[in-house]
């Protein structure tokens, strides 16, 4: 009998005779089941339970996870094929997926060493880089890094706003038409296939050849969901990242080429700063810059703003 005619003999001996929504149960039924002389050894990955890696007679590796929704319940039938496709179309960012039987997903065991091991947590220019392999972007962007914030720029952009018109810099009329330029330059929502909730360094493995995977899948959220782009990487101290995967890389290369969706956030923002600490000429300069520009359509950018995104906006 061929590798793959035991194995799936053995998968259907264990679903036949173990409950599939008790993950414990099923592996450890997988684990007695013998393909030859020698049975099938079984590593438990996760500390819920729920994902393994089966270690076969044939020195194959592969990895096992029962298929459940956020709340740790069994998916639903929809769930499943809508989850098992997300895990497939991920390419370079996953490990590429073997099948699916029933509720369980099986993917290739991808071998390697995590960015622990290179001493990433203390070096967050090494994260950036696996963020940028991940998403085939140019290290030289700087995408990533210029992205790392606490709140999201809608937040930012309007308590600058709200403090210029709380200390009467600018009128009601103004402050609408500043905060309409910025809402018709604003990205849109894109609808995401991929969401990782712990994009931490333990769990992204450089791989003999120099592939970066994401190798927990336990964060996988099941189904479409949709954010700001302006929220696409928040920052902690721990060091622990929130990284949304968009299908479409160019959704971030156009949004950071957005000139003038920036150009009305450093206005606001450098009038802001300027008005907090007193320098009401240059805060004043700043503010006539930006409503001239939404009035002519110019692109302007008066001196002394920062051409680039800040790393992190306190």
């Amino acid at each position: 009998m061929k590798a793959g005619k035991r194995l799936q003999y053995a998968l259907k001996r264990a679903f036949k005779k173990s409950d599939i929504t008790s993950p414990l149960t099923f592996f450890s039924d997988i684990a007695q089941i013998s393909l030859g002389e020698r049975p099938v050894s079984v590593e438990p990955l996760s500390p819920k339970g729920h994902v393994f890696v089966l270690q076969f007679p044939d020195g194959r590796r592969i990895s096992a996870r029962l298929l459940q929704n956020r709340y740790g319940r069994e998916a639903s039938p929809r769930q499943r094929v809508r989850l098992h496709d997300q895990m497939q179309s991920q390419g370079a960012a996953v490990r590429p997926v073997i099948g699916r039987y029933k509720n369980v997903v099986f993917s290739e065991f991808t071998p390697g060493n995590d960015l622990r091991e290179s001493e990433t947590i203390a070096d967050t220019r090494k994260i950036s880089k696996a963020l940028h392999s991940l998403h085939g972007v140019s290290p030289q962007k700087k995408i990533f890094q210029n992205l790392l914030m606490r709140r999201s720029l809608r937040k930012e952009f309007n308590a600058y706003i709200s403090f210029l018109e709380q200390k009467k810099i600018l009128s009601a009329k103004q402050g609408r038409a500043i905060r309409g330029r910025f809402s018709a330059a604003f990205p849109r929502q894109f609808n995401i296939r991929y969401i990782h909730d712990d994009f931490a360094p333990q769990n992204i493995v450089r791989t003999p050849n120099g592939r970066i995977i994401m190798i927990d899948d336990l964060t996988i959220k099941l189904g479409i969901a949709e954010m700001d782009l302006g929220k696409f990487i928040r920052f902690t101290q721990n060091p622990y990242y929130f990284l949304r995967a968009y299908p479409d890389r160019e959704i971030v290369q156009s949004f950071l080429r957005n000139k003038e969706f920036w150009d009305t956030y450093f206005f606001a923002r450098h009038a802001y700063h300027k008005f907090f600490k007193g320098k009401t000429a240059q805060g004043q300069q700043a503010l006539d810059s930006l409503l001239a520009s939404i009035e002519t359509r110019e692109r302007i950018r008066p001196s002394g703003v920062p051409k680039r995104v800040p790393a992190e906006i306190a």
